[in-house]
Order: C-alpha cells, then structure tokens, then sequence
C-alpha cells in the first residue's frame, strides 16, 4: 500500500471520530510542558499535526461550527492535563475536591475558548491547506497573547515553551518575545507538512538556528559590570503544610537563619541574602525586624525575604530589605496577584460561585516599581513568584538594572509539573531581558540563569541548601527589552492584512 493512501486512512479515521482524536491530541501536550526532554517535543509535532489536519478537513467544506468544536475540544484536553495541578492550591486553603475541581473546569472551560476561535478564524479565513498553515500560527498567537492580558491574563503554558530545550532556536525571543516563539514553532511545523511548502519551514528553522548559535558562541557585546555583589540563595524546602502550621513558625525561620551564614566567594563584596517568597509566613512586624537583623546581617550583609505586609488597610504579598540596624530600607508590594489564591476576582461572586473562592485570599496589589535600589548593591529588579510568567512585564528599568530577582513558593505543587513549568518561563524571561535571573524557591527548584536561559546552578525539590554566586553576570540590552510584544504584533498584523488583502484580490479576479 502507498504512503499516501495509508496517509489517507488514517485522516478519514481521525475525521470519523474528530472530538476524539481533538482529546486525545490537546491532552499529548500534557508530556510537552513536562520534563519530558525531547519526547514531549515530539508530542507536541503529533498533538498539532492531528489538529492541523482536521483544520484542513473542515476547510474542504467551510464546516466553522466544527471547526470551532474541534478547537475547543483540543483545547480542553490541554489545558486540563497540564493545568491540574492548580487543584492542590485549593486543597490546600481548605476547598473539598468537588469544589477544587469545580474551579478548574471553570477555568479550562474559559480557557480552551481561546484555541476554538483560533481554529474558527483559520477555517474561516483560509482558502487552501498551503495559505491555513500561515493563517492558524497567526491566530494562534494572536489568541495566545490575549490570554496573557485579557481579565488579569494568565500567560501559561504559551505554545512557545515546548521549545526550551532546543537552545539555539529559542534565542530569537530576544527580538521577538515567548510569542514570536510561538509562532515561528508552529509557522515551521504546519509549513513542513507539504512537500510545497517544507522549504519554506526549514530555511525558517535555519534562520533561528544560525542567529542562535551567533547569539550564544560568538557574540560578545556584553556590558560587563564594574562592580558585583555577593548573593546567598537560601532554599529550604519546607513543606507547605508546616509553612501553615504557626506552632512551626520560629522554627520555619531558624532554619532560614542556618542556611543563611555560608562563607561566600568574594568577601570583600557586599552580599545579598535571599529568602523565597512567603520565608516568614507572618506579618512583618517590630519584633521580626529586631530578630533577623540580629542573626543574619551585619555591616556588608542585608537580609531580602518574602512576607506579608500590613500598609493601612491593605494587605499585601511582599518582600522586605533588612538591614543591621533594625530597618526596613527597602520593599516591594507584589503587584501582579493570583486570581483566586490572592484575590478573589469580582465577577466569581456575582454569579454566585463564591464557594470556590475561599481561602487566602485577601492579599491587595501593590503600587511601587519594582527596581530596587541600595547604596552598595548592584541595581535590579524583583518579580514575586506569579508575576515572572508575564512576558514584556518583569522589569520596570530595563536600561539600568543589571539582574533580575524571583522568589516563589512552589511548595503548593510539589511532585507536579508546575515546577518544571514555572522555570521554563524564568529561562525565558531571562532570554528576552538579556539578564542574568536569580530565583529563590521554597521548596521547588532553586537556580541562576544566564542570559541565554541556560541554568548555571539549581537546586531541586526537597534538597535543603543554599546557592552562593556573584552577580551580576554579563548582560546586553536585548531589542525586546525595549520594545516588548510591540514587534511580534506588528508582524503578526503585516502578515495577516498580506493575506486578507490577496485573498480579496483573488476574490476579485474570479468575479472578472
């Protein structure tokens, strides 16, 4: 039997049994944001050439309706496998599984939305196999960057990701952004598919891999810093339930303290020490200060840990400077909160699914910038756990800090993929900003990250330990970095009007 008729076969069966074989592609992607290596790189080819061929399937007859099923249906598998691990959060507040449940099918429901206009946009608007390719990358991106910003945004798990472990490739998001990753990725799958237009995806993937072997082996306009500090990154990996449990707050803190006196590299820099985010799980007050400016710091030594902190009647997610002198000289306000595990969301009580909500969730964004400027120290800027997965949003002085600082708390979610997840993008983050990124974890993975968003140093789940380095690295001013998401759309609204305005040409011609 010929290649192609086998071909063949088998695209009618997926067409016979579309809701199923959509189910079964969106939730392959669940091994595609794991630590899966290569293999769930090869899931995610699968997972899109199945959604991809039941596009063209739709196009053949205009079939949008089903188009738009198809969409959703895949998008409900992937976002449910790879998402399920937000349930242990609202376990862990109190919520009883039916309810933790509840909330994620909300949440996937919403969300699997966005990949069913995607598929609707590209049925309705291609004209032949060869044209939907180039349309579906376009509104898949489109559709990807407004989740990241449309009510509060939640910019997880971008398409993009999949791509981490491929280095050299992914070094273009310093132009392009997480987004012009995802769409070049996907522009270089569906276009390899056709003989006709497989030229076309692999000079594109030849592109991306001579840029980023330049980018990481022989480029060398680095701004190198004149002055470095010492930083300690302290990761105890406390499991969340004792970080909840107050009878085991001083001894939560204690064992910061251990792991914060190490002797650094360099002893004549100043050094940084970092705790993660919610260290102290108390509110920051008089008799906390006294304590830890006492046994972690002296004269060449401040003490940067996350805690609540009380401003007036707000409250707020926050991470505090301390110095030996029983002073808070600087802090940051978390300003980027957690839908339902920080803030409960207006519009979840007017419809009457207040249950769902219950837990910490009384937390206030801040308003400071987060740039943190000491006398002695290297300037950077910090991002609180949740707010590093906003591309274009982690850095409020790009052309003068000299690092970036996350602390987080990954203890919530400890033996899932969120761990995996939530580094992923770090490495991103790092790559678009041309910075160096210190993250501080509880109890997930700990690490430096160079400017290329490979991993230096790590620690990972449930080892005690600390991290001590030099920063700031070698850094450059990334052409992201100055103009964020800006070009990707750009781009992405070029190639779209090209398309629409040659398909209204050829529409045209035909009425000639």
């Amino acid at each position: 039997m010929k290649l192609m008729n086998i071909i063949q076969i088998i695209n009618n069966i997926l067409w016979k049994y579309k809701i199923i074989s959509c189910l079964i592609a969106g939730g392959l992607l669940k091994f595609s944001f794991g630590d899966y290596k290569y293999y769930g790189l090869l899931c995610f080819i699968l997972s899109f050439n199945i959604l991809i061929t039941l596009l063209n399937k739709c196009l053949e007859n205009k079939h949008i309706k089903r188009s738009f099923i198809i969409g959703f249906s895949f998008g409900f598998t992937y976002f449910f496998f790879t998402l399920n691990w937000i349930t242990n959060s609202f376990k862990y507040v109190g919520l009883s599984n039916c309810y933790a449940y509840l909330a994620l099918l909300l949440l996937v429901t919403a969300f699997s939305v966005y990949p069913a206009i995607a598929c609707i946009a590209t049925v309705y608007f291609s004209t032949n196999k060869y044209n939907l390719c180039i349309y579906f990358a376009i509104f898949w991106t489109i559709t990807e960057y407004l989740r990241s910003i449309l009510f509060t945004g939640f910019p997880w798990n971008l398409i993009g990701y999949v791509a981490y472990n491929l280095t050299y490739p992914i070094q273009i998001a310093d132009i392009f952004g997480i987004f012009g990753i995802s769409f070049i990725l996907l522009l270089i799958i569906t276009l390899i598919r056709t003989k006709k237009q497989c030229i076309y995806g692999l000079i594109l993937l030849l592109i991306t891999l001579i840029y980023g072997f330049y980018k990481v082996e022989l480029f060398n306009d680095y701004i190198i810093p004149s002055k470095k500090n010492n930083i300690i990154i302290v990761h105890p990996s406390i499991k969340q339930q004792e970080k909840m449990d107050n009878k085991l707050l001083w001894n939560n803190i204690d064992k910061h303290v251990y792991l914060s006196s190490f002797d650094c590299i360099n002893n004549i820099n100043n050094t940084l020490i970092i705790w993660p985010e919610a260290a102290i799980n108390w509110t920051i007050n008089d008799t906390l200060i006294k304590y830890l400016s006492s046994t972690v710091t002296n004269n060449s030594t401040l003490l940067l840990t996350g805690v609540d902190r009380i401003n007036g009647n707000n409250f707020h997610n926050s991470a505090v400077i301390i110095n030996n002198n029983y002073e808070i000289v600087k802090y940051y306000d978390k300003r980027h909160l957690v839908p339902f595990g920080e803030y409960i969301p207006n519009w979840i009580s007017s419809i009457g699914l207040s249950k769902i909500a219950s837990g910490e969730s009384g937390f206030t964004a801040g308003t400071v910038s987060n740039t943190i400027k000491v006398n002695g120290y290297s300037q950077f800027d910090i991002c609180i756990c949740y707010e590093i997965t906003f591309p274009g949003k982690v850095m409020d002085s790009p052309n003068t800090s000299e690092w970036i600082l996350n602390i987080t708390n990954d203890s919530w979610f400890v033996g899932s993929d969120e761990q995996y997840q939530h580094l992923v993008m770090v490495c991103f983050r790092a790559i678009e900003q041309g910075r160096s990124i210190a993250r501080c974890n509880n109890n997930g993975i700990s690490a430096i990250i160079d400017c290329h968003g490979k991993i230096i140093k790590s620690l990972n789940k449930d080892i005690m330990g600390n991290i001590c380095e030099e920063m700031p690295k070698k850094y450059y001013n990334t052409i992201y970095s100055k103009y964020n998401n800006k070009l990707i759309l750009i781009l992405l609204g070029i190639v779209l009007i090209i398309l629409i305005y040659k398909r209204y040409i050829n529409k045209i011609y035909k009425l000639l």
